[in-house]
């Protein structure tokens, strides 16, 4: 048994609660088909929004992203994804109106091309994917993500130099989930040395908040993913929607519902992907 499991108060999971990570992937070659989901699958405000983008890049990322929300939460709660309707937050965030809640969370996240959505019930959860690139532990940026603790880890400055990056990602998917962001302070939180991957077991990490569970996501080389939930969740669903199911999901003719993502048992290299 991994060490960290020790440490667990079992009486605050919700083991009947999975979590959901949806995933997709901005291709180039299917941009009408991002146009043609943003009337389709974006309400009059998140249309406006997503005009007001200069580039192809970042407004893909927002349409993406608003649908796969939308598709995660109409198969989780059952109902019809049209019936959807997401609000602002104070802080300027998507949630779930009023009505949907029903102790559902979702976090968004996406990088380059990738985009991810997670969807926990019952509890809070929050999701980062990251670029990875070289920082070096002597750059300035260091002081506003790392611990002093960290900063002075010897393990900290014999790692690859995408280190840094990789500790943002954890962070920002922590304070994702506490409801914070970046205003709550990466340098309050102190990471382990090792993060376990999904399946390996979760990492309990300590903030001024309470006690929250980490993970670390499979990614293709170029990527770092972490994923962030306050309870223990029983199990992880991923799947991939391509972009032509993820439209054909909003099709006045199509079913209200793509089918429940096929179950992902855990093993040593991890969970695979279920192409929707």
């Amino acid at each position: 048994m991994h060490s960290h499991l020790k440490t667990i108060n079992w009486s605050k999971l919700s083991l009947s609660s999975p979590c959901f990570l949806f995933e997709s992937l901005l291709d180039f070659r299917k941009i009408d088909a991002v146009y043609g989901l943003q009337t389709t699958a974006l309400d009059e405000s998140e249309c406006r929004r997503a005009d007001r983008f200069v580039n192809d890049l970042d407004r893909g990322r927002f349409v993406i992203g608003r649908a796969l929300v939308r598709l995660a939460v109409s198969e989780h709660l059952q109902i019809p994804i049209d019936g959807v309707e997401l609000e602002i937050s104070d802080s300027g965030k998507p949630v779930l109106h009023a009505d949907h809640k029903d102790n559902l969370d979702f976090s968004i996240s996406h990088s380059a091309n990738k985009i991810f959505v997670s969807v926990f019930r019952s509890g809070r959860t929050g999701i980062d994917v990251e670029v990875l690139r070289d920082v070096s532990p002597l750059d300035g940026l260091c002081g506003l993500i790392l611990s002093d603790a960290e900063i002075t880890d010897d393990h900290i400055q014999a790692t690859s130099s995408d280190a840094i990056v990789r500790a943002f990602s954890a962070k920002e998917a922590i304070l994702k989930m506490q409801g914070v962001g970046l205003a709550g302070g990466m340098t309050s939180i102190n990471l382990p040395r090792i993060i376990p991957f999904q399946g390996s077991g979760w990492a309990q990490i300590e903030t001024p908040r309470g006690a929250e569970y980490l993970a670390r996501l499979h990614m293709p080389g170029g990527f770092c993913a972490y994923l962030a939930m306050n309870r223990r969740p029983l199990r992880i669903y991923r799947r991939f929607v391509s972009i032509p199911k993820l439209a054909a999901a909003f099709e006045p003719t199509a079913s209200t519902r793509l089918g429940r993502a096929k179950r992902l048992h855990w093993n040593s290299s991890g969970i695979g992907f279920v192409d929707a």
